[in-house]
């Protein structure tokens, strides 16, 4: 891990890779990406095998592969991107909403309306309600 941060140290101060690929993403705010990353991972951390597991049984839970969270934090990167189209990620981010909810049901509901907000934030567009 030390000789990969070296090689990216290296190679960003020597000019190689210009330092703006590694600038902070377009929304402008990197709490917002950070919190569409926490939130990515709810399905995982909302189960009760995650509540009442052991050190293993999360471990394993958090690097299992899960279609909710491997979605959720494409959108998230997507909506940090400098060339995206913010209208067709807010239409993308209330389908996921709309989705999650049929899924998950009402337990969903607060985690549906942090997500509503963390999206409505990042792509600057009006979601609008998205069946909250």
């Amino acid at each position: 891990m030390l000789k990969i941060f070296a090689a990216v140290f290296l190679l960003v101060f020597a000019g190689v890779v210009p330092a703006s690929v590694y600038a902070a993403p377009a929304s402008g705010n990197p709490e917002d990406v950070q919190a569409c990353y926490n939130e990515a991972t709810w399905p995982v951390t909302a189960g009760p095998a995650y509540a009442y597991g052991g050190a293993r049984v999360r471990e394993q839970k958090r690097n299992g592969f899960n279609h909710d969270v491997f979605a959720m934090k494409a959108l998230c990167r997507q909506m940090a991107s400098t060339r995206a189209d913010k209208a067709g990620l807010a239409r993308d981010c209330g389908r996921y909403i709309a989705n999650m909810l049929d899924v998950h049901g009402e337990k969903a509901r607060a985690h549906a309306l942090r997500t509503h907000d963390i999206c409505q934030a990042m792509t600057g567009q009006s979601i609008g309600d998205a069946g909250i």
